[in-house]
């Protein structure tokens, strides 16, 4: 079958997160003979153009990240009457569940639940997205769970230090409020200075935010025990990853969480928040701790029960690194969604 995925930005190289997830599905699609383009929107200016040339290649199934839903809400229609094809989308998350007021949330929502409505089927890459999106916009008639996979990550090997000293966090996230890095430092600010180092790895992706979190990483006195190494590159964030203690990614509705799965092949335990994907990853007191998102004196007190107890540090790793053998590899994980497009293109892979 020919496949045609639309997303904004570019999978190459791909990137962490959705990119990653998206770049995965379509190696699976070849690797199953399917023939596949990718349309690549690096600004909204640009949908009517790479949508023309998309019509002209004729595709059986056009698969469409959800990130892309207010534009495609509008042109679905006009373009599987061009093309005849089936309509998927890629549900990571639900854009709507990050919106920062009501209002907000309300008009994404109804962009959302027209996008829903102009698709004939959803891919979602975890519990949590599927039942939420069931919950605001009810259930489609085809769907597919396809979570996300393990093996394009292959642990490397360390030999981490977990005798006392300073407990050493590393936060890998863009530095945007839905990840909670503020949240992190006020749960630092809880704890003494001297026994708590954070490192953060990720862009910075809200110029606002970015200037408060500063001014509150200054006012708390915590200059010297936040470093920011910008955007990574893959090797190092591994070296970080070997050389901490802790990954804390508090994040605010988290869809899965691919650097969850990455860190669990490091050894390194996790603290997440709930609701959301990582407790689909992540039993809390195991392999991590999991806490309402915002509850920033629990998180402090996580935070300070794993630096007093470096036994319980290292058995959480040890249990991470299990847990990280126990999850599926792409080709078994994506099967649900490769079993999803063939039968809408009616074909076998």
């Amino acid at each position: 079958m020919r496949v045609s995925l639309v997303i904004y930005g570019n999978l190459v190289p791909p990137r962490s997160g959705g990119y990653l997830y998206d770049a995965m599905l379509v190696r699976q699609l070849r690797r199953r003979g399917h023939e596949v383009g990718v349309v690549s929107l690096q600004s909204a200016r640009e949908l009517s153009e790479s949508l023309e040339v998309m019509a002209r290649t004729s595709p059986d199934i056009i698969v469409e990240d959800e990130l892309c839903h207010h534009p495609l809400s509008r042109m679905n229609s006009d373009l599987v009457d061009r093309t005849g094809a089936r309509t998927c989308a890629i549900v990571h998350n639900l854009q709507s569940a990050y919106a920062r007021t009501p209002s907000e949330a309300e008009l994404i929502a109804r962009s959302e639940r027209d996008f829903f409505a102009s698709v004939d089927a959803l891919v979602f890459t975890s519990d949590f997205t599927r039942q939420l999106t069931f919950r605001r916009f009810g259930s489609p008639s085809r769907f597919a769970t396809a979570k996300p996979g393990k093996d394009h990550f292959v642990p490397r090997s360390q030999n981490r230090d977990f005798a006392a000293g300073p407990l050493r966090v590393l936060h890998a996230a863009s530095i945007i409020p839905q990840k909670g890095l503020d949240v992190l430092v006020e749960a630092v600010a809880q704890l003494p200075k001297e026994d708590i180092e954070i490192t953060v790895t990720g862009a910075f992706r809200d110029r606002a935010f970015s200037r408060r979190l500063r001014d509150e990483i200054r006012e708390r006195g915590l200059e010297k025990k936040v470093r920011f190494e910008g955007f990574v590159s893959r090797s190092f964030l591994e070296d970080l990853m070997a050389r901490s203690h802790l990954l804390a990614v508090p994040s605010r509705c988290e869809g899965y969480g691919i650097v969850l799965t990455e860190a669990l092949g490091m050894g390194l335990p996790v603290l997440a928040c709930t609701p959301g994907g990582p407790d689909e990853i992540i039993t809390d007191g195991k392999e991590g701790f999991l806490v309402p998102y915002g509850d920033a004196r629990l998180l402090s007190r996580r935070l300070a029960r794993l630096l007093r107890d470096r036994v319980l540090l290292q058995e959480m790793s040890s249990s991470a690194l299990r847990r990280f053998q126990e999850l599926p590899t792409w080709e078994k994980s994506l099967r649900p969604a490769m079993e999803l497009l063939e039968g809408l293109a009616g074909c076998s892979g």
